[in-house]
C-alpha cells in the first residue's frame, strides 16, 4: 500500500468542480468519489481534492459565470438516442437471423442435405450462415480504427448505413445459401463498425459523470431491434404461413432491414461531430469542436462552460501530441508498450468482451425458435416475442441501476446469477423438455436470465470497454476488443448447432462453466470505472493497484 502515498492528485470533472463552487456543502460527497479506489484517510482525500482544484483553476481558469450557468441534458439526450438508432441495425439482425434460418420456404430454398426428407440444413452450414455475420462484425471492427481517425465518427456512421443497405440486397436477391452467407458478411461489417463508433461518439460527446447514463441508450436500442425483429418474425410467419414457395417469408424481413438503413444514414446528418477528433486533426477546427458541444449542452457558442469544456479537450489532445514528438513516446504509447499497463487494460477489455458472449445470451436470441420447437412448443414464433420484451424492460430498468450502483458490484451479482438460471434451465431441458410444466418452467427461466443480462452484462462490457482507454489509444484499443467479441460471437453461433446435436441440452453446463470463469476474471482483473477519470485510471494502473491479487504482473 506504499505506492498508493506516491500516486500523484488528479484532477476534477470541470462540471464537478462548478458544482463544488456553487454547492460546497456537497464536497464530501465528491471526495469520496475515489473512495472504493483509494484506500486513503479521509482528511487525506480532502487535501488532495483540494490541491486538484488550485492545480487545475491555474491551467483553465473558472470564471464565475461558469458556474451559473445552466445547461440543459435534453439535447444531448436525444442526440444519443439518434446515435443509438444505428444499434437497431445489429438488435434487428439478432432478433430475425435465428427465425429466418428456420422458415420452411428458407430450408426449402437454401437448404444443402438433400438426402433427407424434408431437405434441411447442415448443422455446420446452420452454424456458418448464422455466426458468419460475426465475422464480418470483427472485419468492421478491425478497419473502424482507420476510418474513424480519417474520417471521423459520424461518416464512419454513415457508411455502416450504406453498408448495412448493400449487405441486405445482396441477401435478397441470393440464389443460393453461399451468396446469403456473402451478403451476411457485408451486413456484419456494418455491425463491426456500429458497435465501436456508437458508444465512442457519445462516450466523446457526454460528461465523465453522465457517460454510463447515455451510452446505455445504445443497449437500449439493440434491445429494441431485438424486439421489432422478434414482431417481424411473428407477423411474417402469420401472414404468409409455411408455405414452401412463398419468398416473402425471409425476404419482408429483409426488406424492412433496408429501410432501417435508410433511416440511419438520414439521421446521422442532425448528430454533431466528435469534439476530441475535430481537435485531434486540426487545431483549425475549434469553432467547430466550440459548435459540438454548444449543441449538446443547448448553450450559446461564447458561454464560459463551453470554452472551459473544449479547453480541457485541446489541454488533452495536444499533450498527446507533445508526447508524440518522439519515437521513444510513439513506443511508449502503443498497446504493446504504453504506459500505465495498455497491454494489460487491452486484455482486460479483450477478455471481458468475449465473455459477454460465452455467458450463452446468443443460445437464446439465435437458437430460440429451434429450442422451443423441441420441447413440443406449438408456435415457437411467440417465445421470441417474450424474451424480446423482458429484455427490453429490464434494458430500460438498467438505466437506473448503472446510474447508481458499481460497474464491479453489477458485474458480479449479474454473474452469480446467470450462472444459477443457466444451470437450472439446462437441468430442466434435460430432465422434463417433455413435459408442459417443464417447458413453461423452461421459458420462465430463460427470461429472468435474459433479464438479468440485460441489466448487467449486457450494458456494462461496451461502457467499461469505452471507460477504460485514454484518447490516444482509444479507437484502437475499441476497435480490438469489439473484434474479439465478434470473433467469439463466431464460435458460439457456429458450434452451438454441432455441440447442440451432440450434447443436446447438457450444452448449457459448458456456459455455466464460462460464466464462473467471468467471476473469476472480473475479482482478478477489472477495476472500478464509474465515475473516474481517465488520468485517475491512469493513476490506479500506473500505482500497481490492479490486478489487485496477481503478484505476477506486478514488477519486481
Amino acid at each position: 500500500m506504499s505506492n498508493l502515498r506516491n500516486v500523484q492528485p488528479v484532477p476534477l470533472s470541470i462540471e464537478r468542480r462548478a458544482r463544488l463552487h456553487q454547492y460546497p456543502h456537497i464536497s464530501m460527497e465528491t471526495s469520496g468519489q475515489y473512495s472504493n479506489t483509494f484506500p486513503i484517510k479521509a482528511h487525506h482525500r480532502r487535501e488532495k481534492m483540494e490541491n486538484n482544484g488550485e492545480k487545475y483553476q491555474s491551467e483553465v481558469p473558472l470564471s464565475d459565470n461558469a458556474t451559473k450557468t445552466t445547461h440543459s441534458y435534453i439535447p444531448l439526450t436525444l442526440y444519443s438516442i439518434g446515435i443509438s438508432l444505428a444499434g437497431l441495425i445489429f438488435g434487428y439482425d439478432i432478433g430475425t437471423i435465428g427465425a429466418i434460418i428456420d422458415m420452411p420456404a428458407f430450408i426449402s430454398r437454401f437448404g444443402d442435405n438433400i438426402e433427407v426428407t424434408p431437405i434441411e440444413f447442415y448443422p455446420m452450414t446452420k452454424g456458418v450462415l448464422i455466426g458468419i455475420g460475426s465475422l464480418g462484425g470483427c472485419i468492421g471492427g478491425f478497419i473502424t480504427s482507420t476510418l474513424v481517425q480519417f474520417w471521423g465518427p459520424r461518416k464512419a456512421l454513415f457508411l455502416s448505413g450504406l453498408i448495412s443497405i448493400l449487405g441486405d440486397i445482396v441477401i435478397f436477391f441470393s440464389l443460393n445459401w453461399w451468396q446469403i452467407a456473402i451478403g451476411r458478411t457485408i451486413y456484419g461489417v456494418s455491425c463491426g463498425i456500429i458497435c465501436v463508433v456508437c458508444p465512442m461518439l457519445i462516450s466523446d460527446l457526454s460528461p465523465t459523470n453522465k457517460r454510463g447514463l447515455f451510452i446505455s441508450i445504445m443497449q437500449l436500442n439493440i434491445t429494441s431491434g431485438i424486439l421489432i425483429g422478434a414482431f417481424t418474425m411473428l407477423l411474417s410467419n402469420i401472414q404468409f404461413g409455411d408455405n414452401l414457395t412463398n419468398h416473402w417469408q425471409y425476404n419482408y424481413p429483409v426488406l424492412q432491414e433496408i429501410i432501417f438503413g435508410i433511416i440511419i444514414c438520414a439521421v446521422i446528418f442532425f448528430i454533431p461531430e466528435s469534439p476530441t477528433w475535430l481537435l485531434s486533426k486540426n487545431r483549425h477546427n475549434l469553432d467547430k469542436a466550440i459548435r459540438s458541444i454548444a449543441r449538446c449542452y443547448q448553450l450559446n457558442e461564447s458561454d464560459p462552460v463551453v470554452r472551459i469544456q473544449v479547453e480541457k479537450i485541446s489541454a488533452l489532445v495536444n499533450s498527446e501530441e507533445s508526447e508524440l514528438d518522439s519515437l521513444l513516446e510513439k513506443l511508449n504509447n502503443s498497446l504493446l508498450k504504453g504506459q500505465p499497463k495498455y497491454l494489460l487494460r487491452t486484455f482486460t477489455g479483450i477478455v471481458l468482451s468475449c465473455l459477454q458472449q460465452f455467458t450463452g445470451i446468443n443460445y437464446f436470441f439465435f437458437f430460440s425458435v429451434a429450442i422451443f420447437r423441441t420441447v413440443g412448443i406449438s408456435n415457437p414464433y411467440v417465445v421470441p416475442i417474450f424474451l424480446s420484451s423482458v429484455n427490453v424492460i429490464f434494458s430500460l430498468f438498467s438505466v437506473l441501476l448503472i446510474v447508481r450502483y458499481q460497474r464491479l458490484t453489477l458485474l458480479k451479482l449479474g454473474s452469480y446469477l446467470l450462472s444459477i438460471t443457466m444451470f437450472i434451465f439446462t437441468t430442466l431441458g434435460i430432465t422434463s423438455s417433455k413435459s408442459n410444466v417443464g417447458a413453461i418452467l423452461m421459458i420462465v427461466t430463460s427470461c429472468i436470465f435474459i433479464a438479468v443480462f440485460a441489466t448487467t452484462w449486457g450494458p456494462l462490457v461496451s461502457i467499461i470497454v469505452s471507460e477504460l482507454y485514454p484518447p490516444s489509444v482509444k479507437v484502437k484499443a475499441m476497435g480490438i476488443c469489439g473484434c474479439a467479441g465478434w470473433i467469439s460471437t463466431f464460435l458460439v453461433s457456429f458450434m452451438i448447432p454441432i455441440l447442440s446435436k451432440i450434447l443436446g441440452f447438457a450444452l448449457g453446463y459448458i456456459f455455466c462453466a464460462f460464466i464462473i470463469l467471468g467471476i473469476a476474471f472480473i475479482y482478478f482483473f477489472l477495476p472500478e470505472t464509474r465515475h473516474v477519470e481517465i488520468s485517475a485510471l491512469d493513476a490506479i494502473y500506473d500505482a500497481d493497484i490492479y490486478p489487485r491479487r496477481l503478484g505476477c504482473f506486478r514488477p519486481k
